[in-house]
């Protein structure tokens, strides 16, 4: 490659300073070679072009026209490879962030945008870098990447494994279709349970065996999903979550069933201690405490969950009775007794309105880590819209045209959602008034 002279006359194609003059400024210089200030300091720092102070320029640095052409014929590539970083107009990064978000959207890497812009453009690929990474876009494969750890950083992998796990055959032995129970019957409803609470007596009792079998698969499938899924769960690939995702939907299925057969025994235990229009709210604690239950009962020691979640629920009943009592002793002032009744009971009412309606938010945030169609089932389920009665899985398919089974299906996944956001945090979560049923 050949380079070319600097003219020290008139403004030419290739000396387009209009400046007569014999020494050029900094900016002048960048111009010259279409390059950016930056470039030319870099120039100046590694290959020592000469330079001086013109007063007349405002006492600022200046380069002579020889000492430019002579820079010029000894480093003729780097000029040349220089002006692929020369400025890029407000135009020109328009359109290469235009050309950049086709391409992803098109399904190809970084790595490819960067060579074919950089080709296309005469850019250099730092330069393509440089405008990519202000576009904040990501490839195809980076936003899967990132859907599959936010759904895996949801997982709860909780679980009780046993040496049985590892022996030859497991899989085969454990993963096996639950054992019928020929002496199956259906439980009457007490007299009196709203129909959302009479409807969990439709779902029979497991048998022994069916518990342990269930038990037993739910653990084994859990144990399986942990194999697959590193330590660090943004680095899990495509193959690791397909494989781990296997497992955990599985094993949501076997979880949901053995909530749902269980789910009779917090409504018992409320009944004695409230009145059934009171229950509510008790028996939605108590469901916590069962859904916690499940991930730590130790089913190879041959005992019945039921008694197991029996004292998991009283125990965490005492507690949370326990932290009421402190937070009442902590706002007793000891003067109570002097308060006019009638300002006492506008307090009480205004306190109630006030849970009330944080109860509200609560709910409302619990919906709004739903997808639409979940939140939609769940709250025609729940009969969480005002003056709404809970609805069957069949009217609700109706209503939306699918079947019953799909919006199962759909609203496992739901209570799935909000119950591993539970297990993840043992503190009260706002999800709570949803998980009664």
């Amino acid at each position: 490659m050949h380079s070319q002279k600097i003219s020290e006359g008139a403004e030419t194609p290739q000396n387009p300073i209009s400046s007569n003059g014999q020494y050029l400024t900094t900016n002048e210089v960048a111009k010259l070679f279409d390059v950016s200030n930056k470039t030319i300091q870099r120039w100046v720092a590694k290959y020592s072009i000469p330079f001086t102070f013109n007063s007349d320029r405002g006492n600022r640095k200046v380069f002579s026209r020889s000492a430019l052409n002579s820079f010029s014929h000894s480093h003729p590539k780097v000029v040349s490879r220089a002006k692929s970083f020369s400025l890029i107009s407000q135009k020109e990064r328009d359109q290469l962030m235009a050309r950049i978000s086709n391409l992803l959207i098109a399904g190809k890497t970084k790595a490819k945008v960067i060579r074919t812009l950089s080709d296309e453009s005469s850019r250099s690929p730092e330069s393509i870098r440089t405008i990519l990474q202000e576009t904040g876009l990501e490839s195809v494969d980076e936003q899967a990447q990132a859907c599959r750890l936010k759904e895996a950083s949801c997982w709860n992998l909780t679980h009780i494994p046993t040496d049985e796990f590892t022996k030859n055959g497991a899989e085969k032995r454990i993963i096996s279709p639950t054992p019928e129970n020929p002496s199956v019957r259906r439980t009457k409803a007490p007299a009196g349970l709203p129909p959302y609470l009479a409807s969990l007596y439709d779902t029979p009792l497991l048998s022994k065996e069916q518990e342990q079998h269930l038990f037993r698969r739910l653990h084994y499938l859990l144990f399986r999903a942990c194999k697959h899924i590193p330590e660090d769960r943004s680095t899990i690939s495509k193959d690791e979550f397909e494989k781990a995702k296997h497992f955990m939907d599985l094993a949501t299925i076997d979880e949901q069933l053995i909530i749902e057969s269980n789910l009779r025994l917090p409504v018992s235990i409320a009944k004695k201690y409230v009145e059934v229009g009171e229950m509510f709210d008790l028996v939605s604690d108590y469901n916590i405490s069962l859904m916690r239950a499940v991930r730590r009962f130790d089913y190879s020691r041959g005992n019945k969950f039921s008694t197991y979640a029996r004292n998991a629920i009283n125990n965490n009943s005492a507690r949370e009775y326990g932290k009421r009592m402190r937070q009442q002793d902590h706002f007793r002032t000891g003067q109570d007794e002097h308060l006019d009744p009638a300002v006492s009971e506008d307090k009480s009412e205004t306190a109630l309105l006030k849970e009330q309606l944080e109860n509200e938010d609560q709910v409302k945030g619990a919906l709004s880590c739903l997808e639409k169609r979940e939140r939609m089932i769940i709250i025609k389920r729940y009969g969480l819209k005002k003056g709404a009665e809970p609805m069957t899985l069949k009217e609700v398919g109706v209503e939306l045209g699918v079947t019953k089974e799909r919006i199962r299906q759909i609203q496992i996944r739901a209570e799935t959602k909000m119950r591993d956001a539970l297990c993840k945090n043992d503190s009260a979560h706002p999800a709570s008034k949803l998980m009664a049923l």
